[in-house]
């Protein structure tokens, strides 16, 4: 499934892919488009997720590289892909792979949500976190 480029940018403005794990994830979506600068325009895919099932996430990987795949044969300039289980499977070392194979395979800069998590602890000199996971 996928969304068209929002009308947000002309033509030549920068495009930002994203790829969600679900429909559900529309709503986070519009607040995102809220805030993005009038130029930027966005297009967004959403993987096979459906139920949730730990079968569902450890083999939404293949659907992720498609989606990819499209939103880099659109001329996506940044690709966002999201949805934390898929990679927690995958562990820290693996999503790091998967993400620095998909951009050699498809010469566009990608990250995924945890490395914004992990990038933005580090900028904060976060040494030691304790979390409550839902």
């Amino acid at each position: 499934m996928n969304d068209r480029p929002t009308e947000k940018g002309a033509a030549g403005s920068p495009l930002v892919g994203m790829v969600k794990p679900t429909k559900l994830g529309i709503l986070s979506y519009g607040d995102l488009l809220a805030l993005l600068p009038p130029d930027i325009r966005t297009s967004v895919r959403y993987a096979p997720i459906v139920h949730g099932a730990m079968e569902e996430f450890a083999g939404a990987i293949p659907a992720y590289t498609g989606l990819i795949a499209e939103l880099a044969a659109e001329g996506a300039d940044l690709v966002h892909v999201e949805g934390t289980p898929p990679f927690l499977i995958l562990g820290y070392a693996g999503e790091l792979a998967a993400v620095e194979q998909w951009e050699k395979d498809f010469h566009t800069p990608i990250f995924t949500s945890a490395q914004c998590q992990v990038n933005a602890l580090r900028a904060l000199g976060v040494r030691r976190l304790v979390d409550a996971g839902y």
